[in-house]
């Protein structure tokens, strides 16, 4: 089966430029990354409109990321799917290697 997967940008504008995600201070992180999906064998989108809330927190010397996402979905391809959606994560932070190429 064929998924189309659309992670639309809808920036937070800032003094800094535009990104998805603000970072306020103390350590927590607010923002949204909405993901439509759309099934071309029966032409049904699901479509969330989703945030997410997060802080960082240092755990034995390592930062940890913990944040709460929630989706709310206004279009969904049948009635027996979720209306809502809660998750949780935590993620280690770690350093991306790869930053060191643009500096």
């Amino acid at each position: 089966m064929f998924k189309l997967f659309l992670q639309p940008t809808l920036p937070f504008p800032l003094a800094n430029g535009y990104t998805l995600w603000v970072r306020p201070g103390g350590g927590w992180n607010y923002g949204s990354t909405p993901i439509a999906t759309y099934n071309h064998e029966s032409a049904e989108w699901t479509i969330p409109l989703h945030a997410t809330v997060g802080k960082t927190f240092i755990i034995n010397g390592r930062p940890w990321d913990f944040s709460i996402d929630l989706n709310y979905y206004v279009e969904r391809p049948d009635a027996i799917a979720p209306e809502w959606m809660v998750g949780f994560n935590i993620s280690p932070v770690v350093e991306n290697v790869f930053a060191r190429v643009f500096d």
